[in-house]
């Protein structure tokens, strides 16, 4: 973790995200996607299309300093269709 993320709690972290990504609410699904990235653990973002999954995953890692891959999944990926 960068020096200028020690120290944060878990809520000024929240808020630094929405104001610097442009993110409206969801304080609930950040809170637990920085508390998984801070515990080194993975997270898997359900949902309809539209409703700012990928938004949120590019928001934490562009946060965390890190890289972002898009892979785009749905019921038409199989296992028969990647091999």
């Amino acid at each position: 973790m960068s020096l200028e993320l020690q120290g944060k709690d878990i809520d000024t972290m929240v808020k630094e995200i929405q104001e610097r990504f442009g993110i409206v609410g969801r304080e609930r699904e950040l809170r637990k996607l920085v508390l998984a990235r801070l515990s080194k653990r993975h997270a898997v973002i359900e949902g309809p299309v539209g409703v700012g999954k990928t938004t949120l995953a590019h928001a934490i890692a562009e946060y965390f300093d890190q890289g972002f891959i898009r892979i785009d999944g749905d019921e038409r990926y199989t296992e028969t269709k990647h091999s």
